[in-house]
Formats: structure tokens, C-alpha cells, sequence
């Protein structure tokens, strides 16, 4: 009980950490959305840890052994790896005829507002979702620092009818200042 409460705790601290971190003004400068630093710590931590782990797992097996220990152990690597390539990859810039965005895996482009065909928000993902009119999706995450700009803007360039209701009232939220919630 008092490691999962010690656990608890522990996560409810980095998140409020992550929080707090994403309301500063990006370093890189007025209009750009990028991940707050300590998105890259977190991404650091969990790849050096759990690649400690999997070494540790696959040279010293125990009494009974078995790769899988090893290989979940290398899934968390992995899923730290995504974290440092969104860190660095995952940026984007407000312009004004639209957005300059990057991709996780890297490229990117520019997605102009009169482009946009649809913008909603996923509670679940914690992005919002753009569709242009030529297929292409672009991801915004909720973590990243300059999102109330990039609300502001979404709101005054996109016609109505492009934004549901719901993700109308979390881009109006975000442009005051109140981003939506990053865990639960």
C-alpha cells in the first residue's frame, strides 16, 4: 500500500512539475509551441533507467530465466526514445498564414488556416487534432508551451463550423490561460 501511495505521489508531483512548466513562455520565442524541458528530462530518465534495467535483467536472470523481463524493459526504452524524439521534433510555429509543424519521426510542413478542415480536440490523446483539406493530420499537443497562442489564433482565423462545440470551449479555455489537463 505505501509503495503505491509513495508511487502515487511521486507521479502527481512530475505532473504538476510538467504542468506548471508548460504555462512559461517558450524559450524559443513568441509563437513557437515546443515541449518544456522537462519533457526531455522525463524522456532521459525513463531511457537511461530502463535500458539500466534491461541490461541488468539480461546479464544477471535469476533462478528462473526469461527474456521477457529484458524485453518489457527494452518497451519502456523505446517509449522514452518517442518522448526525446517529440521533444526535439514535435515543435511548431504560428505564422501568419498558418502553421510551420513538425512530425515525431521528422519533416514536417505548413498547414494554412484556409486549409483546415476540421480541429478537435482529444481528451484521451490530449492533442488537438487538425485535418487539412488534403488528408494531412497535424497534432498539437496539450503540452506545449505557447498553447494559448496558438488558441488565440485557431479561434480568430478558423470559420465555426470547422470547430465542435466542445473543442471551441478547450481552445477558449487555452487562450485565457486555463489548459486543459495533462493526466486523469
Amino acid at each position: 500500500m505505501v509503495q503505491w501511495g509513495l508511487w502515487f505521489l511521486a507521479m502527481a508531483a512530475i505532473m504538476g512539475w510538467l504542468s506548471r512548466a508548460r504555462m512559461r513562455a517558450p524559450e524559443a520565442g513568441d509563437g513557437v509551441l515546443s515541449h518544456p524541458r522537462g519533457i526531455l528530462v522525463v524522456g532521459l530518465v525513463t531511457t537511461f533507467f530502463f535500458a539500466a534495467l534491461a541490461v541488468l535483467s539480461a546479464v544477471f536472470p535469476g533462478r528462473n530465466p526469461s527474456r521477457i523481463p529484458t524485453i518489457l524493459f527494452l518497451v519502456f526504452v523505446l517509449m522514452g526514445l518517442v518522448v526525446i524524439l517529440d521533444y526535439y521534433n514535435g515543435r511548431h510555429t504560428l505564422t501568419p498564414e498558418g502553421l510551420r509543424y513538425g512530425k515525431l519521426w521528422g519533416g514536417g510542413g505548413v498547414a494554412r488556416w484556409d486549409e483546415v478542415r476540421s480541429l478537435r480536440y482529444s481528451e484521451s490523446a490530449r492533442w488537438f487534432r487538425i485535418e487539412l483539406a488534403d488528408g494531412r493530420v497535424v497534432r498539437v499537443s496539450a503540452m506545449l508551451q505557447g498553447l494559448p497562442r496558438f488558441a488565440a489564433e485557431a479561434l480568430s482565423r478558423l470559420p465555426t463550423s470547422v470547430v465542435d462545440e466542445e473543442s471551441r470551449r478547450v481552445l477558449k479555455a487555452a487562450a485565457s490561460g486555463q489548459l486543459p489537463g495533462i493526466w486523469g
